[in-house]
C-alpha cells in the first residue's frame, strides 16, 4: 500500500519490526517467520485522536482484511482492525493480552513461561492485584527475574500477563504472601477502565 496508506493506519516499517523482534526475543524467535508463512501482517495506528491514544498501537491483520483495507477511502481514520497486538513506547514493544494469547495458541511461546493460579488467585488478579505465592498452583522451574509470564486459571484460560519478580531458586523460601510476579495487564482491566 506504500503511498496509498490510510490517514493513520499503515504496515509497520523496518525500524518498528526490529523493535518488536528485539522486545519479544526472550519469548519467541519465530514470530515473523510464522506471520509471513500464514499471511498475517502487522499494522500500526500512528494517531488515534478519537480514542486519545498516546502510543502507537500495533494490530495483527490476516491477508483477507488487508484486501478490505484497499477499499477504504484514503481520508478515513481507522480506530482498530484485526487483533490488537500491543503498543510501542520509547523504542520498546509491549505485548497485549490478546497478542500473548495468539502467540500461545499458535505455539510461538514456551510453556516454560506459564504460571497457573488457584480460584482465589484468579479473582485477586482480575481485580488488578499482584501475583502472590499463595495463589500459585504451578510455576516453571526455569523462572527468572523479569521474565514476561503468562498467567492461567485452573481451566487453563489465559487471564493475565505478568513480570516475574524472582528467580525460581528462591521461590521455595518465599512466604505465602510474598510477590512472585507483577500484574502487567489482566482480563479484568476491561471492566475496571473508565468507559
Amino acid at each position: 500500500m506504500a503511498k496509498k496508506d490510510l490517514k493513520n493506519f499503515r504496515l509497520i516499517n523496518q525500524t518498528e519490526e526490529i523493535i518488536i523482534k528485539n522486545s519479544l526475543s526472550n519469548i519467541t524467535l519465530n514470530l515473523f517467520t510464522y506471520l509471513e508463512k500464514n499471511d498475517y501482517f502487522l499494522y500500526i495506528i500512528t494517531k488515534n485522536i478519537e480514542l486519545n491514544e498516546q502510543y502507537p498501537s500495533i494490530y495483527l491483520i490476516p491477508s483477507n482484511l488487508k484486501e478490505i483495507l484497499k477499499a477504504f477511502s484514503l481520508q478515513k481514520q481507522i480506530n482498530s482492525m484485526g487483533l490488537y497486538f500491543g503498543f510501542l513506547k520509547k523504542e520498546r514493544f509491549y505485548l497485549s493480552l490478546e497478542g500473548a494469547e495468539f502467540l500461545y495458541k499458535n505455539k510461538l511461546i514456551s510453556k516454560s513461561l506459564q504460571i497457573n493460579v488457584n480460584s482465589n488467585g484468579e479473582k485477586s488478579i482480575l481485580y488488578g492485584n499482584e501475583i502472590l505465592k499463595n495463589m500459585i498452583l504451578k510455576v516453571p522451574n526455569s523462572l527468572k527475574i523479569n521474565d514476561l509470564i503468562l498467567i492461567f486459571n485452573q481451566e487453563n484460560e489465559l487471564i493475565a500477563l505478568g513480570k516475574s519478580q524472582i528467580d525460581y531458586n528462591i521461590y521455595q523460601s518465599l512466604g505465602s504472601k510474598e510477590i512472585v510476579a507483577q500484574n502487567l495487564t489482566d482480563k479484568g482491566y476491561y471492566l475496571r477502565k473508565k468507559q
